[in-house]
């Protein structure tokens, strides 16, 4: 599963012979034994940096001048 933000790439790839890594810009964040664990940090991670997705991201709110 890769999933693509403007700047932010979350990757999941096997780690070892038996577990799951999620990567962040080519960084390792984090390693589950299950994938589902880790497809649920990547999904968390997409929620939080996508802009639409977080109500309380500021770049949502409307800007005042």
């Amino acid at each position: 599963m890769n999933a693509t933000t403007a700047s932010t790439r979350i990757e999941i790839t096997r780690y070892g012979s038996r577990n799951w890594a999620v990567w962040l810009d080519g960084e390792l964040l984090a390693v589950t034994v299950y994938k589902k664990g880790a497809t649920a940090v990547a999904h968390a991670l997409t929620r939080l940096t996508t802009p639409h997705a977080n109500p309380d991201h500021p770049d949502t709110h409307a800007r005042r001048p």
